[in-house]
């Protein structure tokens, strides 16, 4: 692992991020306890309002956490971007969003439009001190590098979700689910814009700094991400002015774009250094099958109008897609980041080092294998859960099996992110006793 470029004095403290991590496998549990005792319907219908539940308790209460955490301490690590007083941003955006995320989900499970509002009021709140923040610390960095293109179009793609979400609720009375004509743009604008942008601003760093692989092209880092973001402004043209052919092109650019990062990044891995594999490096090998394999899905129900095609395409994109790299980073940055932070400890102590833990000590790889195996079986069973449906109460058994899968995996998870900061904490206690 080569971190002579890193700017390690830029660090922020390690809650920073923790707080979000840590929160994050308990929404993950909670959509787990919804897909077991749920009941029929879960997942069949996704205007139904228990999809509608899981969906947001994975993208705003599992992915989007991490992914707001995580940007806030990779940023200053690896872009020498300076958060201003990142520890009370950080602690008030973790607030906004996570009680803005509970009233949601409940203002959407009671019909309470009361909830609904408070509940997207805080996440609008968050998501503008968010973004607000990021903005500004990358227009003062000097860095050139693609991340920060990357990084730009995501927090911008985020206002638009968050925008879309205020429209469509606004027109509905504050009242959800709710047929709208603008829900897929707001789909849209989350999935490819904010998690696939953020996504790729992220492999640009981690890919060649922890799997030791070739940097991706320069074009690839320069062109990609801006050409995503127009394929985005393009699709939302032709939808909200009904012009076919400009949904074409951007179909065009979309699909093509998406399948180019998952290829570089498979070509990649072939050509890394070290030839031994570990969870991370399966989990993003697993990441860009499903990417591949979505595109392919979605652009069949796509000439086909069938539905029932594109809802798959997004289920393997989101779960086996965005899920799987996520799961892969956090199995790399967490025990990446208790290292740092102690050997930052004992530097500043004057101390010697060798008591600092290394990133395998930090996180064991049999802990990680097992809860990859376990989310594993979760994805499979949620790819076939439609295949469910011929067979009589098929379809909600195989929910309850993923929702069981979901449970084992994300407490797992909690419970491996405890243990590494457990770790942390003792080392440093034991430096400060000393």
């Amino acid at each position: 692992m080569n971190i002579a470029f890193l700017s390690l004095a830029q660090t922020p403290p390690l809650s920073v991020p923790m707080r979000f991590f840590l929160t994050a496998p308990l929404f993950g549990i909670a959509a787990g306890l919804l897909l077991l005792f749920g009941g029929d319907g879960v997942l069949d219908n996704r205007w139904s309002i228990n999809t509608l539940l899981v969906v947001h308790m994975v993208t705003l209460g599992v992915l989007s956490m991490v992914m707001i955490g995580a940007l806030q301490q990779l940023l200053p690590v690896l872009m020498g971007v300076v958060i201003p007083r990142s520890n009370m941003v950080s602690r008030a955006i973790h607030l906004l969003w996570s009680v803005g995320t509970l009233l949601l989900l409940a203002g959407i499970s009671q019909h309470l439009p009361i909830l609904n509002r408070f509940g997207v009021g805080l996440l609008a709140l968050a998501t503008l001190l968010f973004v607000g923040v990021i903005l500004y610390a990358l227009a003062r960095s000097d860095s050139k590098h693609g991340t920060l293109i990357a990084v730009a179009t995501a927090v911008i793609s985020l206002l638009f979700t968050l925008l879309f979400m205020l429209w469509i609720l606004n027109s509905s009375g504050w009242l959800a689910p709710v047929v709208h004509p603008l829900t897929n743009l707001h789909m849209s604008w989350g999935l490819l814009g904010w998690f696939m942008l953020l996504l790729i601003g992220a492999a640009y760093q981690v890919v060649p700094m922890f799997q030791i692989t070739p940097e991706f092209p320069i074009a690839v880092r320069r062109f990609l991400a801006p050409l995503i973001f127009v394929g985005l402004l393009l699709w939302s043209g032709s939808d909200l002015l009904q012009l076919v052919w400009m949904g074409w092109v951007a179909i065009a650019i979309l699909v093509s774009a998406l399948a180019l990062f998952a290829v570089v990044l498979l070509r990649l891995q072939l050509q890394r250094k070290r030839r031994l594999s570990d969870v991370t490096f399966t989990y993003w090998r697993v990441a860009m099958v499903a990417l591949l394999t979505s595109t392919v899905v979605w652009l069949v129900g796509y000439i086909l109008g069938d539905s029932r095609w594109m809802e798959s395409a997004v289920v393997i994109f989101l779960m086996g897609g965005i899920l799987s790299a996520v799961s892969g980073m956090l199995f790399k940055i967490v025990p990446f980041l208790v290292w740092l932070h102690l050997n930052n400890l004992y530097q500043s102590a004057g101390e010697w080092q060798g008591n600092v833990p290394n990133v395998r000590q930090v996180i064991p790889e049999r802990y990680s294998r097992w809860q990859f195996r376990v989310q594993m079986v979760s994805l499979g069973i949620l790819v076939v859960i439609p295949l469910g449906q011929f067979v009589d109460q098929g379809s909600r058994y195989l929910t309850q099996a993923a929702g069981i899968a979901w449970i084992a995996s994300f407490t797992m998870l909690l419970v491996i992110l405890l243990l590494a900061r457990s770790k942390y904490q003792s080392v440093a206690r034991a430096l400060n006793r000393g």
